[in-house]
């Protein structure tokens, strides 16, 4: 595995010089489409991409990204063709665009979405997890509201390097 930073080769390999130390959080994901379309759910989602494949859009992070991998979940579970719309790097580009009715959904970080949601720019159609988010417990999760299986959280942890003695692994 060969990662890239401003162009030059990382010097390790991330998945064989590290030990994991903790995972620090977990958190789900919001699948968010303009209001133009016409779904209250999962459901509906599948039934509309399923009668018109390859039509609905959706932006993203970027190829690889959570959210990309989000979405070909989706689509390898309904069993349905959505278009990938990939930007660069954060999400703004993508939200601007989803309110702008340039994509038609996406899946990010409800802390990202949410105020778009609250202005009632965009709607939410369900939440990756396997539970409903607290603070908008209304939305049911994707799974709930018309795919069952599907389930996607999002992780952050600590890393060391490999030769970390174990009693500071331990400890911290």
């Amino acid at each position: 595995l060969t990662a890239v930073t401003h162009l030059q080769p990382v010097r390790f390999d991330p998945l064989k010089d590290f030990a994991a130390v903790v995972q620090t959080t977990s958190f789900s994901f919001m699948l968010v489409t303009h209001p133009s379309v016409p779904v209250q759910g999962a459901r509906d989602l599948v039934a509309l991409a399923k009668a018109k494949p390859g039509f609905f859009t959706y932006g993203s992070t970027g190829i690889g990204s959570a959210f990309h991998l989000a979405g070909e979940l989706f689509s390898s579970l309904a069993g349905v063709k959505l278009l990938h719309v990939p930007y660069r790097g954060g999400g703004s580009a993508a939200i601007t665009d989803l309110v702008g009715g340039r994509v038609d959904l996406m899946w990010d970080a409800l802390a990202v979405v949410r105020p778009q949601l609250q202005a009632g720019k965009i709607k939410a159609v369900g939440v990756t997890g396997s539970r409903r988010a607290a603070v908008l417990p209304n939305v049911p999760t994707i799974a709930e509201s018309g795919l069952p299986g599907y389930e996607m959280i999002g992780w952050h942890g600590m890393l060391a390097p490999l030769a970390t003695p174990r009693d500071i692994v331990v400890r911290l």
